[in-house]
């Protein structure tokens, strides 16, 4: 169930409630089966004489019937009865078509995992199965009893409140509604897994046998109530919890009050003095190490084949999946999960300075680090750390990811690690050294993860065939009803630090041939990952590369330059170009090939320039070379006609850090720290490997003018001028006449004169001004949204002219 919640799934769980089971079982089919499943008829006979012979009476005060013979059942409270049972009621899972049935004993349960989109089909196979099930136990003399079985849906509070509220089941002539809470083998199941009512009972239930044992303890010497306050209530405590040890932090808290007392009671330790002393004397370890140390008992069994083989199966090893001779040949495969459903505990770890999620620098508690010595081995357990499969071992330590000195509060200090490359977080590796000592920002340690999705078969970035990293080998995701696929699109151009998918289909060439790992993947669009949407198992589609999917994604929701009728080519212009192949216009981020400057041409100072049709307010950039090379840095500068060209800045930074290889689509977004105002924009590559090259993209929309039409100075004088314009027309249908207006004055002294909410007015007299002086001017519009405000320029004549 676990699982299920895991991959988005819900799972419908019924405990099924047999009458008087041990009561009704007959004596002549359980003699047949212990014949069917190979014992000897010696041993069948002695089974037989042990059932039989037994009389039972009815007696009530005085007054007793006779004594009948008794035909069917097997004694209650006899060591061989529960097996006799399972014998009896052996076959029945195997009667089951759509669903699994388990059992314990007389405890049945069935259950089936299940999309909700299937909500409907998965209903009617569970009446279906619970009929067959009914059958089955009526041919064996069992009887299910409907008002007692009940029914869970379980699932994530979010997939769970997509349930339809009347949903139900028909079961012999009853209907059997879905509860929040049922009791399976002792323990309090919800329909979240929280198992906030099994401890919350649990604890009441110990905290009043140790009230009990407290008001007679001067009774027992100390060894003994320890004994026995470890018999009754230590361990029901612990029942089963190695099926709710992944419950909430709270949850444990309150059994930890439940040990404390019962080690007060034991020691007399005062209830407002430390406990930790009276429990390192007992040696009690606290709950949540016992916890630990029973997951750690079973998860041994597990591995060395104690356990029940469905346990024992879930222990894999590497060698198990491939016979590759690696270092880690012999360690377990660990699943990657991704929920606190699939026990992931959240990493602290995270990375900062890149839009891809998979690469950037390391930060802990807002720090992040440097290391002379940091190996290989060291990123590895640090990608291990963010959930990844591995670091990229081509670019585990290649890329710089932009200047962190402008993040507020975050500061880079010493650490050193020696890890062998396997161990589940930086923590855990050995000889891990920190310390106090600063260092320079620039030299914080980045990493690039191996994710688990990529693009690949195509030139153009953000455009591909989807594939999956699984088991250590890519493979594609095929489907195919391709409308289905829509939400899925998104949630993979997501994942790969994109904005949105913006195109999704079947991929028709090339071909490929090699695994095909997902089919018919239905995301729910609030996953972090393609491998986590609902989907048929891995690896078994049954589907052809024929139906392999791809997406093609956008940098950002307002993307200018793939417009190529309000963008011609012409709009492009460039310093220098390798033409024709990768000249000025390739530079679309769409394009199959960057502009690119000629090869053994000097590149300082070289320039990509896009000349718009408008004024534009541009929030965000992104670049991504080529093969031939890419652009690590680089200036972006900006200026409208008339005026002088500035620089953007991000991170309070005018160098801007671009692209970390030459990957088609390591399309890297640069937010901007401000939005600039441009009708050109200006790139001038400052690092780069190999050529300059670029394909960029710019995210903004168009601007109107601030400044009404006409706008004019009269009646100069050497302190006053008049400022006269005509009304701005709204950009609206109705086109009406905007009313409000603010003039603003100002000089280089520092002189700042401001009219504001100018209503109905289109001229203003303004006095006070400084003989012979140099002003700039503007008129704008109030109210609008930006828009764009020019200034023009102003000198008062001389004093007494």
């Amino acid at each position: 169930m676990l699982e299920a919640i895991d991959n988005k799934n819900l799972t419908a769980l019924i405990l099924l409630d047999l009458s008087k089971a041990f009561d009704t079982v007959s004596h002549s089919i359980l003699l047949h089966k212990l014949s069917c499943i190979g014992a000897s008829p010696e041993a069948v006979k002695w089974f037989q004489d042990y059932l039989t012979g037994r009389y039972q009476y009815v007696r009530i005060g005085s007054t007793k019937s006779s004594a009948r013979p008794i035909t069917h059942g097997v004694p209650q409270c006899a060591i061989l009865s529960p097996l006799l049972f399972c014998i009896y009621i052996n076959d029945l899972p195997g009667s089951i078509q759509s669903c699994n049935l388990d059992s314990y004993v007389d405890d049945s349960k069935l259950y089936k995992s299940f999309c909700i989109y299937d909500l409907e089909q998965t209903t009617i196979n569970l009446e279906a199965d619970l009929q067959i099930a009914a059958k089955w136990c009526l041919e064996l003399q069992l009887l299910i009893n409907p008002e007692k079985t009940k029914f869970l849906v379980v699932g994530s509070r979010h997939m769970l409140q997509n349930v339809p509220t009347e949903i139900s089941l028909t079961f012999l002539g009853k209907t059997i509604r879905p509860v929040l809470l049922a009791k399976d083998l002792g323990i309090n199941l919800d329909s979240y897994l929280s198992y906030d009512d099994h401890i919350s009972k649990l604890v009441s239930s110990c905290m009043r046998k140790l009230c009990q044992i407290n008001r007679v303890k001067d009774s027992f010497d100390n060894e003994t109530l320890k004994l026995v306050i470890e018999t009754l209530v230590i361990n029901k405590l612990l029942y089963c919890s190695t099926v709710w040890s992944n419950t909430s932090s709270n949850n444990v808290n309150k059994l930890q009050s439940v040990q404390n007392f019962a080690c007060r009671v034991i020691s007399g330790v005062g209830k407002f003095d430390h406990i930790t002393p009276a429990l390192r004397e007992l040696n009690w370890l606290p709950v949540e190490k016992l916890l630990l140390e029973r997951d750690t008992v079973m998860a041994y069994k597990c591995f060395n084949g104690l356990a029940p083989d469905y346990l024992v199966d879930k222990f894999i090893k590497r060698s198990d999946i491939h016979d590759r001779s690696t270092r880690n040949h012999d360690l377990l495969d660990i699943p990657l999960y991704k929920s606190a459903a699939g026990n992931q505990s959240l990493t602290e770890l995270q990375l900062i300075g890149s839009n891809l999620p998979y690469q950037g620098h390391l930060l802990h508690d807002g720090t992040t680090f440097c290391n002379p010595m940091w190996s290989s081995k060291d990123a590895n357990v640090s990608c291990i750390q963010l959930g990844y499969p591995g670091v990229n071992v081509e670019q585990w330590n290649s890329s710089y990811f932009g200047n962190i000195g402008s993040l507020s509060g975050v500061r880079t200090l010493e650490r050193r690690y020696n890890c062998s490359g396997t161990e589940g977080s930086l923590q855990l590796c050995s000889q891990a050294i920190g310390s106090e000592i600063t260092c320079e920002k620039e030299n914080a340690i980045s990493v690039t993860c191996q994710s688990y999705i990529r693009l690949r078969g195509s030139d153009i970035p953000l455009k591909g065939r989807v594939e999956i990293f699984h088991q250590g080998t890519w493979g594609t995701v095929c489907t195919y009803n391709g409308e289905s696929f829509a939400t899925s699109a998104q949630v993979a151009c997501w994942e790969l630090g994109f904005n949105d998918a913006v195109q999704h289909g079947r991929w028709e060439s090339p071909l490929v041939s090699g695994k095909i790992w997902l089919k018919d993947v239905k995301c729910w669009g609030d996953e972090k990952s393609l491998v986590f949407c609902p989907h048929n198992n891995w690896k078994y589609t049954g589907c052809g590369h024929y139906y392999d999917r791809y997406v093609k994604c956008s940098i950002c929701s307002n993307g200018l330059l793939e417009d190529t009728a309000s963008f011609p080519d012409s709009v492009f212009n460039a310093s220098a170009a390798q033409f024709p192949d990768f000249g000025p216009s390739s530079a679309r981020l769409y394009s199959p090939q960057p502009w690119c400057l000629p090869e053994n041409h000097p590149y300082e100072n070289q320039f990509l320039e896009i000349s718009l049709p408008g004024i534009f307010s541009l929030s965000a950039v992104a670049t991504v070379g080529g093969d031939m090379g890419y652009v690590s840095s680089y200036i972006l500068s900006y200026m409208v006609s008339g005026y002088s060209w500035k620089y953007a800045t991000v991170g309070t930074q005018k160098l801007i850090f671009g692209n970390t290889n030459d990957e088609t689509h390591n399309v890297i977004r640069r937010d901007l720290d401000f939005a600039i105002q441009a009708q050109k924009v200006r790139f001038t590559p400052k690092t780069w490997q190999r050529v300059p090259c670029m394909r960029v993209e710019l995210c903004g929309r168009e601007i109107p003018r601030c400044n009404p039409p006409n706008i004019m100075v009269k009646n100069i004088t050497s302190n006053s001028v008049l400022i006269s314009w005509l009304p701005l027309r709204v950009p609206t249908k109705t086109k009406t006449l905007h009313k409000k207006y603010s003039v603003t004055i100002t000089s280089d002294v520092e002189q700042h004169i401001q009219y504001s909410n100018i209503t109905e007015l289109t001229s203003l007299f303004i006095t006070n001004l400084i003989p012979y002086h140099r002003y700039m001017y503007t008129v704008k519009a109030i109210g609008l949204e930006e828009c764009f405000g020019e200034d023009f320029p102003l000198q008062t004549k001389q004093a007494g002219k």
